[in-house]
């Protein structure tokens, strides 16, 4: 290689190293300007949160205060309404003068959210997706109403302020409403562990004179005990076997027939009203309706023998009110009618329960011991007579 050589090959490395080292300096200025306004930009996801919640609460209050102007303050000018199937576009306009007809005839007493909701942002907290879910008690007009709704609303940053541009609205079916009634229910009389036992004597009397009945009911298993002055017997039924035992003549049958299990299991009225989905199956809200004369929401279940076995509970707090159970194919029903409430230490149970069967007539059953022990499983077993 000549001198002449690498003397243009020097200049040329030369250039090219100021070349790159120009362009490395302007790289870190793009570089560092994007910093600074990524920096300047970065949104505080906390307070956009605590906003979307305040919309949120505020359309809630709006409910109750018949606000239609509250209820639609944060809405767009037009939305997208995804509701039945359909998917529409909603303008304030058409949407106001129907909420306002709505609200007017609408009485909201309790509208509860369900569990946490989500709320997501977009990367630049642009936008942002809300999906809750609530359970409404109250009236139209004359008709009072229980839902459990859930929804999700899309908004969108514009202008600075949150617009909501998007929803979706979905109502809970039956099952679905009545998986929520049943939590409330249990939210009121105490939630009963599973790994509980109850026992309940209860002195009674029917039209053929007085007698005793002594019920202890497990998670899987129920025994239940007659004696009278005509005699006496004990029912057992569940996972650790069933059987019937006549204690005058000392009869035993290992085996309990349908129709002597049904008559057990619907004397088993606490554990029935504390845990019903240990002895019922398929819960469905059925609405709002009259049990005794009094307002009442009905969850109908199907029993052992797959009949309808309704019951009731108070549409002003919740408290199981009786239930209608169907004791023959024919739809015969017997109605139980719960009273006289007290506190077992958290668990609220009832001290009265009166049978009305249309067939053998009206029997009352006045609790007078009643104990929540898991040391009780070891009754259930026991063929001999507990009752004194």
């Amino acid at each position: 290689m000549t001198a002449c050589n690498s003397s243009k090959i020097y200049q040329m490395v030369q250039k090219q190293n100021f070349l790159s080292w120009k362009n490395f300096n302007r790289s870190i200025g793009v570089v560092f300007l994007l910093f600074l306004f990524s920096c300047e930009s970065s949104p505080d996801l906390e307070q956009e949160r605590q906003a979307i919640i305040d919309i949120i609460g505020a359309v809630e209050k709006a409910h109750f205060d018949k606000d239609v102007e509250a209820f639609y303050a944060a809405n767009d000018s037009v939305w997208t309404d995804v509701r039945n199937g359909r998917i529409e576009l909603a303008t304030k306009v058409d949407e106001m003068a129907s909420t306002k007809a709505y609200f007017d005839r609408m009485k909201y007493d309790e509208l509860l959210r369900l569990g946490e909701p989500i709320l997501t942002f977009s990367d630049d907290a642009s936008m942002a997706t809300y999906i809750g879910s609530v359970m409404a008690r109250g009236s139209f007009g004359e008709s009072p109403i229980f839902w459990v709704f859930s929804w999700q609303s899309v908004f969108k940053k514009k202008s600075g302020e949150w617009k909501l541009i998007s929803t979706a609205n979905t109502m809970g079916d039956p099952a679905t409403t009545a998986d929520v009634l049943l939590d409330q229910v249990k939210k009121t009389v105490g939630e009963l562990k599973e790994e509980s036992c109850l026992q309940a004597l209860a002195q009674c009397q029917g039209p053929d004179g007085s007698f005793q009945t002594l019920v202890t009911s497990s998670h899987t298993d129920g025994r239940m005990e007659q004696n009278s002055v005509r005699g006496s017997m004990v029912l057992k039924h569940g996972q650790s076997g069933s059987w019937f035992k006549d204690t005058n003549s000392g009869q035993t049958s290992e085996e309990l027939d349908d129709r002597m299990r049904h008559f057990t299991v619907g004397h088993e009225l606490h554990w029935l009203m504390l845990r019903p989905e240990d002895r019922l199956t398929d819960p469905k809200f059925n609405g709002v309706k009259t049990f005794q004369d009094k307002l009442a929401m009905e969850v109908e279940f199907s029993d052992p023998l797959q009949r309808p076995f309704k019951f009731y509970y108070s549409f002003e707090n919740f408290q199981p009110i009786g239930f209608d159970m169907e004791i023959d194919d024919q739809g015969t029903a017997v109605s139980v009618i719960f009273g006289e409430w007290e506190d077992n230490d958290g668990i609220y149970l009832f001290r009265r329960a009166e049978f009305k069967d249309p067939l053998a007539g009206a029997f009352v059953y006045n609790y007078t011991d009643l104990q929540i022990d898991e040391g009780l499983m070891r009754n259930l077993d026991k063929k001999a007579l507990l009752i004194d």
